[in-house]
């Protein structure tokens, strides 16, 4: 659904192929499913040290969240808070959150995610290697968890290279999202009806402020005052250009 809302903004969304989507959730099913499986083994043989990782990694990633000078959410206080759960999402994926070319960036996540998946599995099994052998062998089991870390780094690069489409931030195309828009009641005699209007690039967010000074309250149902989502908008931009 989210690779889906992103979409909506491409102006030539209907040419895209149903496997660009279904690589997209295959990938991020490998890479997501291999982290959570190196974490519930380290957690299991080392269930105390388990939020430690945790605040350790997330102050990490917080770290690096705070230097990508993300520009999400309309105050101070709304930014820090964004970042804070950019790191918890980067605890388990990745996503880009910045403008600009994101490729050494993903890079650095990815090695030191891979990094951290085999250093998990490699202490899970030197903390059971003076138990019984069980089936499969556990090395077994951590060399797996790994490769499919490495497999969806590698459908990743095969998605990037063939199926995501590249487009400039001035191409990508405004559209209304139903959580944010302007409802238009017509006074026909019937039952008022409400309207979704998508609308161009170039139309912004009005400030409560500006609809005072343009009238006070009444203005803020004016037929023209047609808003769209800016912040999916904002992930579009950051996803494909």
């Amino acid at each position: 659904m989210y690779h889906r809302s992103l979409r909506s903004f491409l102006p030539d969304k209907e040419k895209q192929r149903p496997a660009s989507s279904a690589l997209h959730f295959l990938w991020n099913l490998l890479l997501v499913s291999s982290r959570l499986v190196a974490l519930a083994l380290f957690a299991s043989a080392l269930p105390c040290f388990i939020f430690a990782h945790f605040l350790c990694s997330w102050a990490l990633l917080l770290l690096a969240a705070w230097r990508s000078q993300t520009d999400f959410m309309d105050g101070p206080g709304g930014e820090r808070l964004y970042r804070g759960a950019v790191a918890l999402v980067w605890y388990f994926d990745w996503f880009n959150v910045a403008e600009g070319r994101t490729r050494r960036r993903a890079l650095l996540y990815h090695g030191y995610a891979l990094a951290d998946v085999a250093a998990l599995c490699g202490l899970w099994c030197w903390t059971l290697s003076a138990g019984p052998p069980g089936f499969p062998p556990r090395w077994v089991v951590a060399v797996a968890v790994v490769a499919v870390y490495v497999v969806g780094l590698l459908l990743k690069m095969v998605y990037y290279k063939w199926f995501h489409p590249n487009v400039a931030r001035d191409e990508l195309r405004g559209v209304a999202d139903e959580t944010d828009f302007h409802a238009r009641p017509e006074a026909d005699g019937e039952a008022a009806r409400v309207r979704f209007h998508a609308v161009p690039e170039a139309v912004s967010l009005r400030s409560d402020a500006d609809v005072m000074d343009r009238g006070g309250p009444s203005a803020a149902a004016a037929p023209d005052a047609t808003r769209y989502n800016k912040r999916m908008r904002k992930l579009a931009e950051n996803f494909y250009s």
